[in-house]
C-alpha cells in the first residue's frame, strides 16, 4: 500500500460546462440555501469566490459527521478546472497534503464532472479517502439542480403557479401566492428578471493592522492612496467637496488589468459600522454596466480586522461577464493599504 495516491470518479449532469462551472466557482456558498444536506456552507476566508489563490472554507457532512476543510483555488478558466490545494482541516491529521480538482468537460446538451483527489498519507494504515466519492456525487448534483433551477422552473412552476419549489430562483420564493396564482409564465420569467437584474459580488480579505486605521484612510485619507499602492491606484482628485464628506465626487486613475479611470461619488457614510457607499458615475467600467455601486465595511476580528468589498452591479445585457477582475483589484488593494499600514505604525 502506498503513501501517494490518486482516486477519480466522473458524473454525467443535466446542465451545460458553462453553467455547471459558473455556479460551482461563483455561486456554491448559495447552493447549501436551497440544498443543506451535504454542502453547508462556503465562506471566503481570503480574495474573492472566483480568483486563483483565494481560500475557502467548506463545511460538509461526511459519512454522518460535519467537517471543514480549508483549502487556496487554482482556476483553470480554459480547462474549466478548479483545484483546492487543502491548507488547514481535520483531514490534514490523516494526510500530509489533500488536493482536490473539479473539472468540467462538456457532452452533448449537458455536461461531464470530473473529481480528481491526490494525496499523500501520514502513514501506511490510513485509509484511501473514498468516501469523498460518494460527498462528491452528491455535491454535484445539488450543484445541477441548482444550475438547472430555470429549467425547474419552466417546467414545475410553469404547470402550476402555485408551486414554487426549493430549486426554483430564491428570488420567486417572495412573489405573493396570489400574486402568482394570477400571472401567466411569461409575466412570472418577467418579474423574476427584473428582480435578478442587480447582481452582487463580494470580496473579503483578513488584514493584521486595526479596523480604525484601515477605515480612516477610506474615510478621510483617501489622496494618500496612490502613495500607499502606486501599482494599482495611479492618481486620484477631489473633483467636488473634499475628501471626507458625503456627496463628494474624485476621479480615480487605477489599473485593474489596464489603466483606467472612474469617477465616483461618495453616497453614504456610516461611522458605526464602519462602512462606506459609493456610486459610479462614469469611466469605462459604464460601458458595460447600467449601475455600480461598491461598498467597504471594516470589521474588527481579534487583533486585526476583516476589509470586505461588496460590489452591486447592473449589466447592460447578458453577454456581459461578472466583473471579477474589479474584485481581485479591490482584494490586491486591501493587502497594499495593510502592508503600508505595517511598515508606518506610529
Amino acid at each position: 500500500m502506498a503513501l501517494v495516491g490518486k482516486l477519480e470518479t466522473e458524473i454525467e449532469v443535466k446542465s451545460s460546462a458553462e453553467k455547471f462551472f459558473s455556479t460551482y466557482r461563483a455561486k456554491a456558498h448559495i447552493v447549501p440555501k436551497t440544498h443543506h444536506e451535504n454542502l453547508h456552507g462556503v465562506e471566503v476566508h481570503e480574495g474573492d469566490l472566483y480568483s486563483s489563490g483565494s481560500i475557502k472554507q467548506w463545511t460538509f457532512n461526511l459519512d454522518g459527521k460535519v467537517q471543514t476543510v480549508k483549502g487556496r483555488i487554482h482556476v483553470d478558466e480554459e480547462k474549466k478546472s478548479v483545484t483546492s490545494v487543502t491548507v488547514e482541516g481535520e483531514i490534514l491529521k490523516k494526510y500530509k497534503s489533500f488536493n482536490v480538482t473539479i473539472q468540467v468537460i462538456p457532452k452533448g446538451e449537458g455536461s461531464l464532472v470530473k473529481w480528481i483527489w491526490e494525496y499523500e498519507k501520514v502513514s501506511l494504515d490510513i485509509p484511501d479517502p473514498k468516501k469523498f466519492l460518494d460527498l462528491a456525487i452528491n455535491v454535484t448534483k445539488d450543484v445541477d439542480a441548482y444550475a438547472t433551477s430555470a429549467s425547474c422552473f419552466l417546467k414545475s412552476c410553469a404547470a402550476d403557479a402555485r408551486h414554487v419549489c426549493c430549486c426554483c430562483p430564491p428570488s420567486l420564493l417572495f412573489l405573493p401566492i396570489a400574486l402568482l396564482q394570477t400571472l401567466s409564465l411569461q409575466s412570472l420569467l418577467a418579474s423574476y428578471h427584473q428582480m435578478a437584474q442587480i447582481e452582487k459580488l463580494e470580496v473579503q480579505t483578513e488584514i493584521k493592522s486595526s479596523a480604525a486605521k484601515f477605515y480612516e484612510i477610506l474615510r478621510s485619507k483617501a489622496y494618500l492612496i496612490p502613495k500607499i499602492c502606486p501599482d494599482y491606484v495611479k492618481d486620484i482628485q477631489a473633483l467636488q467637496g473634499d475628501w471626507d464628506s458625503v456627496g463628494s465626487v474624485r476621479l480615480w486613475t487605477y489599473v485593474a488589468g489596464n489603466c483606467e479611470t472612474v469617477k465616483e461619488k461618495v453616497e453614504s457614510i456610516d461611522e458605526q459600522s464602519r462602512t462606506i457607499t459609493f456610486n459610479i458615475l462614469e469611466g469605462e467600467i459604464m460601458k458595460h454596466y447600467k449601475t455600480y455601486k461598491p461598498i467597504v465595511q471594516v470589521t474588527t476580528i481579534g487583533p486585526g480586522s476583516l476589509a470586505k468589498w461588496s460590489i452591486e452591479y447592473e449589466k447592460k445585457n447578458e453577454d456581459i461577464p461578472p466583473p471579477h477582475k474589479y474584485m481581485e483589484f479591490l482584494a490586491n488593494f486591501n493587502k497594499a493599504v495593510d502592508a503600508y499600514l505595517l511598515a508606518n505604525k506610529a
